[in-house]
């Protein structure tokens, strides 16, 4: 996968889940998958990409983190809408959780 949004990185949060279930890094495939999100030409080439719920993976910290990337996607790139299964309960956790170990970047980030 390429993480600069190439021709091999997934276009769909879908295919990108798939990938990661399939043994890719998370960090890679994702960083690829907003790559190519952000080089859509329309919201609505844009809205399309996160649209269809990635399957959930079991891994509790993997589907929050992929619905919150989905509403942070809908919301900072101002789509109008964001997809709504990302607020499916089995896509919350039930303490915060941090990307970081980082106690400072916690922190900045809160």
């Amino acid at each position: 996968m390429s993480p600069e949004g190439g021709a091999d990185a997934p276009q769909y949060l879908a295919e990108a889940i798939e990938a990661i279930s399939a043994g890719a890094r998370h960090d890679v495939v994702l960083a690829g998958f907003v790559d190519t999100f952000d080089l859509a030409t329309t919201n609505e080439e844009r809205y399309g990409s996160i649209e269809h719920e990635p399957r959930l993976t079991g891994d509790q910290r993997l589907d929050a983190l992929v619905g919150a990337l989905a509403e942070y996607l809908a919301k900072q790139r101002r789509l109008g809408r964001v997809p709504p299964w990302a607020g499916d309960p089995a896509r919350r956790l039930a303490s915060p959780w941090f990307t970081t170990a980082s106690p400072t970047t916690r922190c900045a980030n809160t």
